[in-house]
């Protein structure tokens, strides 16, 4: 699994958590969070990012998404 904000995979951030630096992986909803109308779809809806992406993405509403971050993160 690809952590598409980092260009980094889910097993090397699980490698970092592992190796005492205790960064985990967070699911970010790539939609609004589900009600009773809506079936969230794991595959489809969540994306896994680390803590400090995660935190820049709600910094804003709505949400930056994560192209949205990528873009600003790549901006000198």
């Amino acid at each position: 699994m690809n952590l598409p904000h980092a260009g980094r995979t889910f097993r090397w951030l699980i490698g970092r958590w592992d190796h005492g630096t205790r960064v985990r992986p967070e699911l970010k909803h790539m939609k609004k969070m589900p009600s009773e109308e809506y079936r969230l779809n794991p595959e489809t809806d969540l994306v896994p990012v680390c803590p400090n992406c995660h935190a820049m993405l709600h910094t804003s509403e709505p949400p930056l998404s994560v192209d949205e971050l990528k873009a600003q993160l790549r901006s000198p």
